[in-house]
């Protein structure tokens, strides 16, 4: 996980039952859960370009996990009953995930707590993916579909085989 319950009671004050030592850990309980939730969600868009977890400390990371754990975990608590907040909440989380967005596709790179850019992951998900016909031109892309025809070394081949 990217951050703590501290950091989400912090953000969102005025938790219902954190009163009692029972209700305190009720709270802290869905508050954890839904740290989990947002932590994976980071990983999710991340791994496109990094190795997750981040272990480096990242600040941006840990503001975008409080950011949509914040708004999971006001939501579970107050639903629709209270629309200002909930719409603020709701901005919060979005502005997020177009931050998240934004790092994925190379916009935003992520740096540590010192300032040094976090270095990517030296294989990306493009070159995990293989072919066995990469060596011949494609024909599904040339000219009229009435003009598409197979390679002849790839008819070749197959005849060969």
């Amino acid at each position: 996980m990217y951050s703590t319950y501290t950091s989400i009671l912090t953000i969102v004050p005025g938790m219902p039952q954190t009163a009692s030592s029972s209700g305190y850990s009720a709270c802290t309980a869905v508050i954890t859960k839904h740290l989990n939730r947002a932590s994976a969600l980071v990983d999710g868009k991340l791994s496109k370009r990094y190795t997750v977890p981040v272990t480096d400390s990242c600040p941006i990371i840990d503001l975008i996990t409080d950011d949509i754990a914040s708004y999971y975990t006001y939501r579970s608590y107050y639903r629709q009953d209270n629309h200002n907040r909930m719409d603020d909440m709701k901005e919060t989380c979005e502005m997020a995930l177009a931050t998240l967005e934004q790092i994925r596709n190379g916009e935003i790179d992520l740096v540590d707590s010192s300032g040094n850019v976090i270095a990517e992951r030296s294989t990306g998900a493009h070159s995990l993916v293989d072919s066995n016909t990469k060596d011949y031109q494609p024909f599904f892309d040339v000219d009229k579909e009435t003009d598409w025809h197979f390679d002849d070394d790839l008819l070749d081949s197959i005849s060969e085989k």
